[in-house]
């Protein structure tokens, strides 16, 4: 059942197994997943049922270092969360990126927890890697992987799950709930303090404590929960907040096609049924590159102008996905690019690929991993509070000229990769100068992925949390966010957030 903190009171509520702190894509499936388990689940949002504007003040941060976009527009606060705008891009790390970085878990631990994500967001089973979709085995140090996407109508998961959150049920979903402070008993983390709009504040009491509220304000909870509990939290200045990161992107060079039905057959975004499916180029696990370079994605961007039949039909389903009905001047826009639609709907029924758009270029886009620093970091803020009287958190990010080298010598490593493939028959690589490169980079801030900041380790002296997301020192405490993974990889890191929390759960008793 779905309600608001400000109509109801709490103390109505039925006695919870576990709190879950937030309802975005981690939050709303780890609920469903200890549902199922018989648990009875309580879930707080501070947001409401939507959120219509790109930022919310609850989101503001006090920034000493870069201005890191993912402050505000990577994230929101409503029901649904992140997914309500989420791309959907779903693909699992690399077992190399895991091993080369000192991961405590391996992709054997979390493999088996795949088809589960798939079935969740329905998607079709099969391989992410294509060995010989490059064609050029003689050049063994880029591999072709194709990350999974869900339809637009199965991205919002407040809208996948809408059936089992809405009913009177084991879930129940406290919206306008605001988490003030933690609560100690014996020792132990036995709840939390809530505070509404009306200013006043409510306990609740679980055995277990899930905090899945996006890494930034994950990262804050974890600081204030330290600070309330009288420094609980073991080594927690030398690794709570610490080793903020994304990865870094932009544009490195200019794609000139002269097959361009060939090139689409073969780049284009890709069907499996309903899944949708892009091509994207990693580091081979083997190839000696890995020795001086970061994990990284290459990815071919076809980037459309605003006024295309491509953007009309991003715009629509955009719409589709956060609910909402097509404005009026959308649908001209629909009308006035009846031809190119036609043709689209052809190739996504016969060729089962996205149509490339008839307007704008393509583009060479290289993502890479930021090194994670100690120095960039969340701490608590010591002089501005949010509207409950809570600490800001407080940013430092930056990228440093390491960074932007290793992504420029990403760049020619793969464009060393495309002359030697089948891409190469069929459309130019033009790389961008270095300067082209920087000024494309320019004050980057970010692709929204942040990881780090509370990252898993095999002991409390390399990390917050085990290897299943439960905090050292705090046993009944999980956190489910890309911020527990200590690196950001080669690849989105949503698929490798949800294995994790699916792991953990897994390893819970049941209550059936």
């Amino acid at each position: 059942m779905i309600r608001s903190l400000d109509d109801i009171d709490p103390a109505d509520l039925a006695q919870a197994d576990a709190l879950v702190i937030g309802a975005g894509i981690a939050g709303l499936v780890t609920a469903r997943e200890l549902a199922r388990k018989g648990y009875r689940v309580l879930v707080l949002e501070s947001g409401g049922r939507s959120q219509d504007d790109d930022s919310h003040p609850l989101n503001e941060v006090v920034s000493t270092g870069r201005d890191y976009g993912g402050v505000q527009a990577g994230r929101f606060r409503c029901l649904g969360g992140t997914s309500t705008r989420w791309g959907g891009a779903l693909i699992p790390f690399l077992d190399a990126d895991l091993n080369e970085a000192g991961w405590p878990v391996t992709m054997d631990d979390l493999s088996p927890y795949i088809g589960k994500v798939e079935e969740l967001f329905g998607l079709a089973p099969g391989a992410y890697d294509d060995p010989d979709l490059l064609g050029n085995a003689e050049n063994p140090d880029f591999l072709a992987r194709l990350a999974k996407w869900p339809t637009f109508k199965r991205r919002n998961v407040a809208r996948l799950l809408e059936a089992e959150i809405s009913a009177t049920g084991p879930i129940d979903v406290l919206l306008d709930a605001h988490v003030t402070g933690f609560i100690r008993q014996d020792g132990r983390l036995a709840g939390i303090t809530l505070g509404s709009s009306n200013g006043t504040e409510h306990r609740l009491l679980a055995p277990h404590v899930f905090i899945c509220a996006g890494a930034i304000e994950s990262t804050r909870l974890l600081l204030l929960l330290d600070r309330q509990l009288s420094n609980r939290l073991p080594h927690a200045d030398e690794i709570t907040g610490r080793y903020f990161h994304d990865h870094l992107s932009c544009a490195t060079g200019r794609i000139a096609i002269r097959q361009p039905k060939a090139f689409n057959r073969l780049a284009g975004f890709r069907f499996e049924g309903e899944t949708m499916r892009n091509l994207r180029f990693e580091l081979s696990p083997h190839s000696p590159l890995r020795q001086s370079l970061p994990p990284q994605f290459a990815h071919i961007a076809f980037v459309p102008g605003e006024e295309g039949g491509f953007a009309v039909l991003r715009d629509l389903l955009r719409d589709v996905q956060q609910h909402k009905p097509p404005s009026p001047a959308l649908l001209g826009r629909f009308a006035m690019n009846m031809p190119w639609l036609i043709r689209a709907a052809w190739w996504r029924a016969v060729e089962k690929r996205v149509l490339a758009p008839n307007d704008g270029e393509v583009r060479l886009v290289t993502v890479t991993q930021q090194e994670p620093l100690s120095s960039n970091r969340i701490t608590l803020s010591g002089d501005e509070t949010d509207s409950f009287g809570i600490p800001k958190a407080q940013l430092h990010w930056s990228w440093s000229p390491g960074d932007v080298a290793r992504l420029k010598e990403s760049a020619q490593a793969f464009a060393e990769c495309w002359r030697s493939s089948r891409f190469a028959q069929l459309a130019d690589l033009n790389l961008y100068g270095d300067a082209r490169i920087e000024a494309e980079l320019g004050d980057a801030h970010g692709i929204y992925q942040p990881c780090g900041s509370t990252r898993m380790g095999t002991s409390a002296k390399d990390g917050l949390v085990d290897d299943h997301c439960r905090v050292f020192g705090v046993d009944n405490l999980r956190l489910f966010s890309t911020s527990v993974l200590p690196t950001s990889g080669g690849a989105n890191p949503t698929m490798m957030m949800l294995l994790l929390a699916l792991r953990s759960i897994g390893q819970l008793p049941d209550k059936r």
